[in-house]
Order: structure tokens, then C-alpha cells, then sequence
């Protein structure tokens, strides 16, 4: 799995993220909201 989360320079403004999930037949990209950034971020979610 790969998760990117892409912030403003200005620190301000909306969070934006995409997260790619991986298996042996398939791949799939997922946009991620702002909140579900804080949720990832605040159940200190990693990718492998």
C-alpha cells in the first residue's frame, strides 16, 4: 500500500491524499477528503 498526503505551501487551505492499494491481480486508487486524512493520521496508519 502507498499513501500520499499533499499540503499547501502556505499551510492553509484543504489536505488532499490518494491511497493505493495493491494486491497480485489488482491496483486501485482511492482520493482522499480531509477528513478522512485525520482519521488515517490520527490512527497513526502506515503503509507497508
Amino acid at each position: 500500500a502507498e499513501i500520499q498526503f499533499n499540503r499547501p505551501a502556505t499551510g492553509s487551505g484543504a489536505k488532499i491524499g490518494k491511497m493505493t492499494l495493491k494486491t497480485t491481480e489488482l491496483e486501485t486508487i482511492y482520493d482522499l477528503g480531509q477528513k478522512m486524512i485525520e482519521a488515517l493520521t490520527k490512527e497513526n496508519v502506515q503503509a507497508r
